[in-house]
C-alpha cells in the first residue's frame, strides 16, 4: 500500500512539474514581442460605376487585407462597416457610405451588390482580416454581384 502511495504521490508530482513548464511556455511566447514586417501594397476600390479610387505604396505592420483598407481608409477620409462572425474573421459591410445588398446610382439591375476583394487579380478565399499581403501586392475591393 505504501509503494502505491508513493507511486501515486511521484506522478502527481510529475503531472505539477510538466503543467508548470507548460504554463512558464505559454507565459513566454505571450509576453515575448514579436517584431512585425512592414508590407507595401497598392488599394484600389472600384464602386462598379467607373468611379474608384486608388491608394498607390500604402504601408503597413498589419498585412492583411483588412489591415489595407483600414489605411486606405485613413488616407481618404472615408469610412467603413465590418461585421465579424465567430470562427470566420471580419467581413466589409461598407466602404465610403456603398453597403452591401444594395444597387448603387448608375447601375440599371436587380441583383444586390456585395463588396468582395481580389489580390493581384484573384478573388479572396477567406475573410478579409485573414488573408495576408506581400509587398507589392494590388488589392481590389469590387462591389459587383457575387459569383457565389
Amino acid at each position: 500500500m505504501e509503494n502505491k502511495s508513493k507511486n501515486l504521490t511521484a506522478v502527481i508530482v510529475i503531472l505539477i512539474a510538466i503543467i508548470a513548464v507548460l504554463g512558464a511556455i505559454s507565459a513566454y511566447n505571450f509576453l515575448t514581442v514579436v517584431e512585425k514586417e512592414e508590407t507595401t501594397a497598392t488599394v484600389i476600390i472600384n464602386f462598379g460605376n467607373e468611379t474608384s479610387l486608388t491608394f498607390e505604396h500604402i504601408t503597413t505592420e498589419n498585412n492583411t487585407v483588412y489591415g489595407f483598407l483600414i489605411e486606405a481608409a485613413d488616407e481618404g477620409g472615408f469610412s467603413i462597416d465590418t461585421k465579424y462572425y465567430s470562427g470566420m474573421g471580419i467581413f466589409i459591410n461598407e466602404i465610403a457610405g456603398v453597403q452591401h445588398g444594395t444597387d448603387i446610382p448608375g447601375i440599371d439591375d436587380e441583383d444586390q451588390r456585395w463588396w468582395q476583394y481580389y489580390v493581384n487579380d484573384e478573388l479572396g478565399p477567406v475573410a478579409a482580416d485573414r488573408q495576408k499581403v506581400n509587398d507589392g501586392d494590388i488589392i481590389e475591393w469590387r462591389f459587383e454581384i457575387p459569383s457565389w
